[in-house]
C-alpha cells in the first residue's frame, strides 16, 4: 500500500508539571537592602489652615410694602363738549325733536345789519331762519357780556316803582337808521327755547337778544 494509505503515528503526550510543590528563592539582587522604617506605623497628615473666606454680604433688606396713602378724591373729568357753554343761571330746556315752523316773528333790523345778514345768507345758502338760529347759538357764551356791553344796570335797591328792567339797552348807534322788517318761522319748540334764552340773559326783547346775535356773529361788510 501507499504511504498516503497509512495512519499518521499518534504523538506520545507527556504531564507537564510535577505534583511536587516548587518553591521559588527570592531573587538576589545587587542592591543593598532598604533600612528598616523607624518611623511610626501611623502618619499624621497635617493640613493647612482654611483659608479665611470673605463673609458672605447680605442684601440690603428691602423696606416692607409701604402702605398705600389714601388716594385724593378727584372729581370726574368732564369730558369736552361740542356745545357752548351755557350762561351762569342760565338752564334753558334745549331741543329734542323739532316739528314744523308754526311760530311767525317779527324781527326790525338796522339797514346795514340786514344787509350783511342778506348777504351771508346768500354767499352760504341758508334761509333766514337757520342764520338767526345759528347766530343765536353760535353766540350764547357770549350774549350776556355783549348785552351788558349794549345796556346800562339799573339799581333796583329801593322799590321798583316805574317796573323798569334790571338792564336797559342803549340808544345803538344804527339807531337812525332805517329799519326791514323780517318775518321768519320757527317751530313751537324753538320759539321756547328763544324765550327761555331772553329771560336768562336779561335781554330787553327778543329782537335785542337776535340783533345783538348778528351784530357778533356775521362777518363785517366787504
Amino acid at each position: 500500500m501507499s504511504d498516503l494509505g497509512t495512519r499518521a503515528p499518534q504523538p506520545k503526550r507527556q504531564r507537564l508539571g510535577s505534583s511536587r510543590p516548587i518553591s521559588l528563592e527570592p531573587i538576589a539582587t545587587s542592591e543593598a537592602p532598604a533600612e528598616a522604617d523607624t518611623t511610626p506605623s501611623t502618619v499624621t497628615l497635617t493640613t493647612a489652615p482654611p483659608e479665611p473666606t470673605a463673609a458672605p454680604v447680605e442684601p440690603k433688606s428691602s423696606p416692607g410694602p409701604r402702605k398705600a396713602a389714601a388716594a385724593p378724591k378727584t372729581t370726574k373729568a368732564k369730558q369736552p363738549s361740542t356745545t357752548q357753554e351755557a350762561p351762569a343761571g342760565a338752564n334753558p330746556q334745549a331741543v329734542e325733536t323739532s316739528s314744523a315752523a308754526t311760530v311767525g316773528l317779527t324781527l326790525r333790523l338796522g339797514e346795514s345789519l340786514y344787509g350783511r345778514l342778506t348777504q351771508y345768507k346768500d354767499a352760504e345758502g341758508l334761509s333766514y331762519p337757520t342764520v338767526v338760529l345759528v347766530a343765536v347759538q353760535s353766540t350764547y357764551s357770549q350774549l350776556p357780556a355783549l348785552l351788558a356791553a349794549r345796556s346800562i344796570q339799573i339799581d333796583n335797591a329801593g322799590p321798583n316803582l316805574f317796573g323798569l328792567p334790571a338792564q336797559v339797552a342803549r340808544r345803538s348807534t344804527t339807531a337812525t337808521e332805517p329799519k326791514h322788517q323780517l318775518p321768519i318761522k320757527v317751530s313751537p319748540e324753538r320759539r321756547d327755547v328763544l324765550t327761555q334764552i331772553v329771560q336768562s340773559t336779561g335781554a330787553s326783547s327778543l329782537n335785542e337778544l337776535v340783533c345783538t346775535a348778528l351784530e357778533a356773529f356775521l362777518p363785517e361788510p366787504v
